[in-house]
């Protein structure tokens, strides 16, 4: 039984696979629709990923003039442990309206609240912007972002669009954009 489940399983993905994405299928009318194709999803490799947050992190030592270790894999920590980032990053989006991308969890802003001084920290794959946002005030804009709710877990969605110039985060709920100067540090 267990081989005949692997052999329909693998002969339903083969006769998937033969429906090119760009296949012409007839409309009703008699005329041709395409098939749009289906949308690639690009991970960035998870070395470059940590060295980009290990630069970020040394880049915030010196501007705070205090040293963060690596706690967890996007957490880290002052070594007198006062202070606390949550270094999330993002690579740009080639397409649609938003520039950059990232999801801000309860477990996120539970680890920042545990210490006087933790800061969500919006990094970008391709760019040198650092913007260090106090928890404090993540508390204010959370009320107007969008979430997503999956297996009864919330989280929130940053989208920042930009102009060329300046880097804006999206307040979904009121409308408006923000701008994320007051925030950049590099």
């Amino acid at each position: 039984i267990v081989d005949v489940v692997v052999l329909t399983v693998e002969a339903a993905e083969k006769s998937m696979e033969e429906y090119s994405c760009h296949e012409l299928l007839p409309a009703s009318d008699g005329d041709s629709t395409e098939i749009p194709p289906k949308q690639v999803i690009e991970y960035t490799d998870p070395d470059a990923i940590n060295e980009k947050r290990d630069l970020i992190a040394g880049k915030s030592s010196g501007i705070y003039a205090v040293t963060f270790e690596r706690h967890r894999r996007a957490e880290f920590q002052s070594l007198d442990g006062n202070q606390r980032l949550h270094i999330s990053k993002s690579t740009r989006y080639k397409s649609g309206q938003q520039s950059y991308w990232y999801s801000y969890h309860p477990h996120n802003e539970a680890y920042l609240r545990e210490v006087s001084n933790g800061y969500l920290v919006l990094g970008m794959m391709d760019k040198d912007d650092i913007y260090v946002i106090p928890e404090q005030d993540m508390t204010e804009i959370k009320q107007h972002l969008n979430t997503t709710t999956k297996d009864n877990k919330t989280y929130w969605h940053l989208t920042i669009h930009d102009n060329q110039s300046e880097f804006f985060l999206l307040l979904s709920k009121k409308g408006e954009k923000m701008s994320l100067n007051k925030y950049k540090i590099a």
